[in-house]
């Protein structure tokens, strides 16, 4: 910090003339005052880079002064040409395969001979290629225009989509080719132009808004053609996008002309030498044809930096030559150009404060290297604003060298005073910094101490702005200072106050002694306020009371005292670093605890996820050794498990996991495919369902892998349950199916064979399987409701249990074999028994229960039925002679789709729904 500190004060001579000469010239360039110049420096610019090739594509055709005499010749007025010569010069454009033909000539009133206009708007339909001209009037200022029949003259076909906040000048008036000729053209452009005051033209407008419509110039909109591309606006950054060329608009809305030399440059022929055939179709084929006037009195002239007037046709083929070949000039970056605005006068005034003889000669050698790079960027089609930055340089080298001039004469009546000062001032920063690093109070005398013997002083004191007498050291050392010009950082206190207590003792201060006082500069970084309040610039100051040999304090002792405050400065910026540092090493131990603290939960927030997984997770490196394994690993793996440090592939393999072995072991030496399987284990029917993924570090390299292993064997009995009780659904639905299908065959074929007591036996059978199978999708609807996370409707009154029941009993008997038949028993005391219920649901629960009683009771058994009323209710008890279930069978009654293994086995068809 010191070393910068010091950096400035060597340059602050050179920096401060020259952040003002460059703040001076950028408020110039601002307020518009330098635009003048400016545009000097660019003609000057062009002129130095000379003229450039020229798009061979671009072809000029020239109504000259032989064009007009020939007119005349024939009869008719020479100027303006007749329309039949243009309308001859398109066909013969159009026979010679020239892809775009713009006209620059406006052809806005009729001509004396109508049929003339008529072929005219013929040809220009038949060639299909034809880029007319018009013109609009712009304004000043804006003017609102009543709508009149001028609206109607432009088609809105050759408008481009406007964009509100590109800026564009406004226009107030239109002026269009003949509606015969609109109606017939390819595109329309217009010619505006608007010349600058300071000499040649430089800029064109591409873009004119008129009645909320943009309106191209004609080079863009005949460039547009020849490429076959529509141009597109981009308002936010102001520039016109077409095939991949960007041209940028200024704040005006206009773009700045490439010039390519003097008139001339584009292949040129008289419109004579068209009609007559002198033109070769080579010349023509595929070009775009620029088709304007050069005959003497009835061309406009442009001024170009190369020459004083060319015709107005060599500057639309300039234009068009701009974006054909992509050479729009476009503005260097604003970052770069406001660098070499500011930084130009700044180091010009740096390099002239070291030594003006130095800026005499290094100063001319900057301005001829930034002139050369704008040549050289102009000959890249980029263009460097140099005028004011030169002119900023030119006047922070006058105003430096004259600062330079003045110090010099300065120093010379200080040489002894300086020489003396820095001796003394070495000895000061010497012991300060040698202090700097130990506690403040000691650094304070050390300062004061050598301060006094530097001086001569009697005493000598730190005011400082932290310290609680610090006002009474102002009005001390204002009230004192007596004619010696020392500058006091302060303002005056009142002089009648008189201050004697100080910060090491009582002090009693002569009449006839003198005080001299210096300021201890604050660094840049440390002088602002965080409150908000006026930047402290200033430690505090030095204050010298009387010098020991009784004589008076003099300017050189003043100055003195101002290096020996620098000195101390320094020591004071040092020693508040230093505590700043270890602040901050403070508050960084504290963040590190506080990180580590956080980072100790969120692992162990980790830690407990991960153990909390049911599947067994194996972390391995890439040699394949266990470095972690969670909690489910021991449950799945069972002696699988390998321990941190051992080989995974051995552990699984020494534990009847051969097929997983082999598996993990083909995943890891592949390295870095991930994989999953389901594998059959030998241990009880186990089916282990595993998932390898390697680990990846970011240069490609295998670092490890993640084996996750997950126990599916109950979800693969789940599965085997599902396909049974699809089989079981399909046996139960075709049973019914074929019985009701084969009795109502029966019924269909035999009308009137049947006696009556047979076609009920044969309808009842037919009502009986259609009840079973309601049942069964009854069931699989209930199913359905409660997979689905849907409950059960439930419609609860009053009923019967009792007389439920002996129904229920009834019909259960119609299915029963005939022999050896089952004895089904009903038991009721108490009729009737109402209960409060959903009587349908209660019918369900009871078919359930009975039809398992009766599935599995062996033949010649007994099933009971009891109802019984209770104070809350009713219990419903079945008992049967069934194989019955065990402790554990028990425990998954409710399971839906489970069938005890005695159950399949005996071959009783069932879905494990019921219950």
């Amino acid at each position: 910090m010191g070393s910068v500190f010091s950096l400035l004060l060597r340059f602050k001579s050179g920096i401060w003339p020259g952040i003002v000469c460059a703040l001076l010239i950028w408020l110039c360039v601002g307020l518009g005052w330098t635009r003048g110049l400016e545009r000097l420096t660019l003609d000057a610019l062009f002129r130095a880079r000379g003229p450039r090739d020229a798009d061979p594509r671009i072809v000029v055709v020239a109504v000259d002064d032989a064009t007009v005499v020939r007119a005349g010749e024939r009869g008719a007025a020479g100027w303006p040409l007749p329309r039949r010569y243009y309308a001859r010069a398109i066909e013969r454009l159009h026979q010679m395969g020239a892809k775009t033909v713009a006209f620059d000539v406006l052809l806005a009133e009729p001509g004396p001979n109508l049929s003339e206009d008529r072929e005219l708007a013929r040809q220009c339909g038949a060639a299909g290629n034809i880029a007319l001209a018009c013109a609009f009037q712009v304004a000043q200022r804006r003017i609102e225009l009543a709508s009149d029949i001028e609206a109607a003259k432009i088609p809105a076909r050759f408008a481009l989509e406007d964009e509100p906040s590109l800026r564009v000048r406004d226009a107030i008036w239109a002026t269009a080719p003949l509606p015969a000729l609109s109606s017939r053209a390819a595109t329309l452009g217009h010619l505006n132009v608007f010349p600058e005051p300071s000499g040649p033209m430089r800029r064109v407008p591409h873009l004119l808004r008129w009645r909320g419509q943009l309106f191209p110039s004609l080079s863009l909109s005949a460039a547009a053609h020849f490429l076959e591309q529509k141009p597109a606006i981009n308002g936010p950054k102001a520039q016109i996008s077409l095939a991949g060329r960007h041209i940028p608009l200024d704040r005006e809305g206009l773009t700045a002309v490439n010039w390519i030399g003097a008139g001339g440059a584009y292949p040129t022929f008289g419109l004579n030498q068209l009609l007559d055939g002198n033109v070769p179709p080579d010349a023509i084929r595929g070009r775009l044809v620029v088709l304007g006037v050069t005959a003497l009195g009835a061309f406009e002239n442009r001024s170009t930096p190369f020459s004083g007037g060319v015709p107005a046709v060599d500057f639309q083929a300039n234009a068009m030559d701009d974006i054909l070949s992509n050479r729009i000039l476009k503005s260097a970056a604003a970052p770069y150009a406001l660098l070499l605005l500011l930084g130009f006068p700044i180091a010009c005034a740096l390099v002239t404060a070291r030594r003006v003889t130095v800026g005499i000669w290094l100063v001319p050698a900057m301005m001829g290297v930034v002139i050369a790079v704008a040549v050289w960027l102009l000959s890249r089609d980029i263009y460097l604003p140099i005028a004011a930055p030169l002119a900023g340089g030119a006047l922070s080298f006058a105003a430096t060298a004259a600062a330079g001039y003045k110090r010099e004469w300065e120093s010379n009546t200080r040489a002894d005073a300086s020489v003396a000062s820095l001796a003394r001032g070495t000895t000061l920063l010497g012991a300060a910094l040698s202090a700097s690093g130990r506690d403040r109070d000691r650094l304070l005398g050390i300062i004061r101490d050598t301060a006094r013997e530097t001086l001569g002083a009697r005493e000598v004191f730190l005011v400082l702005d932290d310290t609680p007498t610090h006002q009474p050291h102002v009005d001390l050392a204002a009230a004192r200072a007596r004619g010696l010009g020392a500058g006091w950082i302060w303002p005056p206190a009142n002089s009648k106050k008189r201050a004697t207590h100080l910060d090491n003792g009582e002090i009693a201060i002569s009449n006839g002694e003198t005080i001299v006082a210096a300021p201890l500069p604050r660094p840049v970084e440390e002088a602002a306020t965080p409150n908000g309040a006026l930047p402290r610039q200033f430690y505090g100051a030095l204050v010298g009371i009387g010098r020991s040999d009784g004589g008076n304090f003099t300017p050189r002792d003043a100055q003195l005292l101002e290096t020996l405050a620098e000195g101390a400065s320094l020591a004071l910026e040092n020693w508040n670093y230093a505590e700043r540092l270890r602040g901050r090493i403070e508050s960084a131990d504290r963040e590190l605890e506080g990180a580590y603290q956080m980072l100790s939960e969120q692992s162990a927030k980790l830690f407990a996820a991960v153990e909390s997984i049911e599947a067994a997770l194996v972390v391995c490196d890439a040699h394949g050794l266990a470095v972690f394994i969670n909690a489910a690993t021991e449950r799945v793996l069972h002696d699988a498990t390998p321990a941190l440090g051992e080989p995974v592939a051995a552990s699984l393999a020494a534990g009847d996991l051969k097929e997983l072995c082999d598996w993990f072991q083909d995943l890891h030496c592949q390295g870095t495919r991930a994989g999953q399987a389901r594998l059959e284990t030998t241990r009880a029917g186990e089916v282990l369902a595993a998932q390898f993924t390697p680990l990846i570090s970011e240069d490609g390299h295998l670092i490890g892998a993640l084996l996750a292993v997950a126990d599916v064997t109950v979800q693969r009995e789940l599965d085997r349950m599902k396909t049974d009780f699809v089989g079981y659904v399909a046996h139960e639905l075709r049973t019914p199916l074929t019985t009701i299908l084969g009795y109502a065959s029966l019924l269909d074929m035999s009308v009137g064979r049947f006696s009556p007591e047979q076609m009920r036996d044969m309808t009842g059978t037919i009502s009986r399987h259609c009840r079973r199978m309601n049942s069964l999708i009854s069931d699989l609807l209930d199913i359905s409701r409660l997979e689905s996370g849907a409950p059960l409707p439930i419609r609860l009154s009053p009923f019967d249990l009792a007389e439920l029941g002996e129904r229920l009993i009834a019909e259960q008997k119609t299915y029963l074999n005939p022999t050896p038949p089952l004895e089904l028993v009903f038991d009721c005391p108490q009729r009737p028994l109402e209960i409060w219920a959903d009587a349908e649901r209660m019918e369900q629960v009871l078919i359930n229960l009975l039809s398992n009683a009766v599935k599995y009771s062996p033949q010649g058994g007994t099933i009971t039925l009891v109802l019984r009323q209770t104070p809350e209710g009713a219990t419903i008890e079945v008992s049967d002679q069934g194989m019955g279930l065990t402790q554990e069978q028990l425990s998954r009654l409710f399971g839906k789709f489970y069938r005890t293994d005695e159950a399949r086995s005996s071959g009783i068809k069932g879905t494990g729904l019921g219950l």
